[in-house]
């Protein structure tokens, strides 16, 4: 008698594990209903192939598989734990996507192969029998439509593999089980590889252009021209005594202090500009905005003396630096258009 209980237990407890297991194995309801009008539209698509109403199967085809994305489609599968139902899911799922990149990218043709091969019609016949036989799982984990846990990296991830797929139909295959194009040519792929080859090729050139503009800018000419510097509490005579587009050296009695903002005004050109260094007798001073090229050459062409108002140790530093510049280093520098400086 015991041991009759004990069987009857042992019983009740396997008959309960493998109901439990059944009820764990269960698609979500939305899987279902997603996969079931899959289903109807691939149908519908496979009777209408190679007739007047291909494309519009085909279409409302593309509809349905675009709704969700593959990712999601996957773990909404994988979270029922159908074994091999599930591979086999996962299967028909994907053979339906690659249907779609068929026309998508022009394979009209390999399409109407694919629908038309025995295994694909059956693989929906199975589709159908399955969902007869089983009932979806209404409290199951949402996937399909709830947020998914994504780092930065797996969605820059994502979003590059959509672009790839958008490109370019033929650069992914579907698994063995079912029906491939042989003989394509990856001209999405090509296209690809020469539109970056492109891209690359023309910002190496706008690169190398740019350093030329601003090797040009920062190139050092002799210059001997009076001007002003007003730092807005005490305006001085000044003497440049080599210049470039972006920056000058400038002779004063009382050079102005590292980091002061000044106005520099000379030949009739006026820039703002930050003093950069300073010593005894000179400053750098960079413009806030370049001269151009009529502006430096002006410059460069003035042959005035130190203004008086310099003291005479600043006069007799700035006629040195303006001399000991002048000959073959000014003619390395000059601008287009200008002779050489006269030593």
């Amino acid at each position: 008698m015991p041991d009759s209980k004990l069987h009857k237990i042992f019983l009740t407890l396997c008959l309960w594990l493998m109901t439990s297991s059944v009820a764990m194995a269960q698609v979500s309801c939305d899987l279902e209903t997603w996969l079931l009008n899959l289903e109807t539209r691939s149908a519908a698509y496979a009777a209408a192939a190679g007739g007047p109403d291909e494309d519009m199967t085909g279409t409302n085809l593309r509809i349905v598989v675009q709704r969700y994305e593959p990712r999601r489609v996957t773990l909404q599968i994988q979270e029922a734990a159908l074994g091999g139902n599930g591979q086999a899911l996962e299967d028909y799922v994907k053979a339906r996507q690659w249907l779609v990149k068929l026309r998508v990218g022009g394979w009209e043709d390999k399409a109407l192969e694919m629908v038309r091969d025995p295994r694909f019609l059956r693989q929906g016949d199975g589709l159908t029998t399955y969902f007869t036989a089983t009932r979806c799982n209404p409290d199951a984990t949402d996937f399909l439509n709830g947020p998914l846990d994504q780092s930065l990296l797996d969605k820059a991830v994502e979003s590059l593999n959509n672009f790839r797929e958008t490109i370019s139909a033929q650069s992914e295959r579907p698994s063995s089980n079912y029906v491939a194009p042989v003989n394509t040519t990856p001209a999405g792929d090509i296209a690809f590889i020469l539109g970056s080859l492109t891209f690359v090729i023309a910002s190496l050139t706008w690169l190398q252009m740019r350093a030329k503009v601003l090797k040009q800018r920062a190139m050092r000419y002799t210059c001997a021209a009076r001007c002003n510097l007003d730092d807005g509490i005490v305006p001085q005579d000044g003497y440049i005594v080599d210049i470039s587009q972006n920056s000058a050296k400038v002779g004063a009695s009382w050079p102005p202090k590292a980091e002061t903002k000044i106005t520099l005004n000379s030949c009739g050109i006026s820039r703002n500009a930050t003093v950069l260094w300073s010593n005894e007798h000179f400053s750098g001073v960079r413009f806030d905005r370049p001269l151009t090229v009529e502006e430096t050459q002006r410059l460069i062409a003035a042959r005035d003396e130190p203004p008086e108002s310099l003291s005479s140790a600043a006069q007799s530093a700035a006629r040195r630096a303006a001399s000991s510049g002048r000959g073959s280093r000014s003619e390395r520098g000059r601008p287009p258009g200008m002779a050489p400086t006269a030593g």
